[in-house]
């Protein structure tokens, strides 16, 4: 574990230094882009996901409350006291596992 660690942490800064000192600003912004898209991508796809588990009408998230209380239309991301909890929720599900 710790040469895997300190392999990462070599490869990263290494990486890192070459990109900021020589590359052009032009091919720097792209570089950017290219490592940062797999970390935003998951983070994006999973907000799609739960975005639609989350819609008040047609949400698979939603549909318990809705058989529970009779058809009431629940939003639990347009209120603050459920937000905290829907958006948590969607984070401990999407990174709970390490």
């Amino acid at each position: 574990e710790v040469v895997t660690v300190v392999a990462t942490m070599v490869v990263a800064i290494g990486l890192g230094v070459l990109m900021f000192e020589v590359s052009g600003s032009r091919l720097r912004n792209f570089y950017c882009l290219l490592f940062i898209i797999p970390v935003l991508l998951p983070r994006v796809s999973a907000a799609f996901v739960w975005k639609f588990a989350y819609h008040p009408l047609y949400g698979i998230a939603t549909y318990p409350y809705r058989l529970l209380t009779g058809g009431l239309i629940f939003d639990p991301l347009s209120k603050p006291s459920t937000a905290l909890f829907a958006v948590a929720s969607v984070d401990v599900w999407q990174w709970g596992l390490f």
